[in-house]
């Protein structure tokens, strides 16, 4: 009984925490003493940018995970990590279009990569062995899709819209996967590091913004490679 209790107060100390964090580093990006309503829109650009690239990154981590428990496949692990890979690449032209102001259309290329994953899924190219895992996956696809609605909002001058829709998914989400601890454990762990770093980006500023999504897109595309070669099917 004790041991019960113990276990749901931690989860929920993580999953209250997560949800914190997604509302944290996904929005309330607030205009720094002396900014320009102009620069401040352009901090925005790099940070909401900088957390598309931290939200694939999880993507690609978490499609480890699930590979590990064998909640996937090694050809699905495949074909996820590679779609991953197309939508870094994607993200890539994005942000140096963003720094001059303008996305030329690049923001709808992005998701048109996203959306090949449950396309993948429909067509059978992808198969999760946990209905919790799959619903774990797709929410977690959802996080990069707020960040890519905020950064439509700049580029569109409208307001930003509200992150809180994902944080109660998020929640749901890991709720239901703990009766899986196979990969749910390594799972939390992953999406409280990923909200974390998004929270780190939310605060800093336009130069800083900028290299650290430089750098965590480098970082990924090797990571990815990695992947991609040692699943590779012969």
């Amino acid at each position: 009984m004790k041991r019960n209790i113990v276990r749901f107060l931690v989860k929920w100390i993580v999953t209250a925490s997560i949800c914190f964090l997604i509302a944290v580093g996904a929005s309330c990006v607030r205009k720094m003493a002396g900014e320009t309503p102009e620069q401040t829109k352009t901090r925005k650009r790099a940070i909401y940018s900088a957390q598309v690239i931290t939200g694939l990154s999880g993507l690609s981590d978490l499609t480890e995970i699930l590979a590990d428990a064998q909640t996937v496949s090694r050809s699905s692990a495949y074909k996820l990590v590679e779609i991953d890979e197309r939508a870094l690449s994607s993200v890539d032209i994005l942000r140096e279009q963003l720094r001059t102001g303008f996305d030329a259309g690049a923001i709808g290329k992005v998701r048109n990569v996203i959306a090949d994953i449950d396309q993948a899924r429909q067509s059978g190219a992808i198969t999760f062995n946990s209905e919790k895992a799959l619903n774990f996956y797709f929410d977690a696809v959802a996080t990069v899709e707020v960040s890519l609605n905020l950064i439509e909002a700049i580029q569109a001058g409208q307001k930003e819209p509200s992150v809180r829709v994902a944080g109660s998914r998020a929640l749901q989400s890991l709720q239901s996967g703990s009766s899986e601890p196979k990969w749910w454990n390594r799972a939390i762990v992953k999406a409280t590091e990923i909200y974390r770093i998004m929270a780190e980006q939310g605060a800093m500023d336009t130069a800083g913004a900028w290299a650290d999504g430089d750098q965590r897109s480098k970082q990924l595309h090797e990571r990815n490679k990695a992947r991609l070669d040692a699943w590779r099917v012969i």
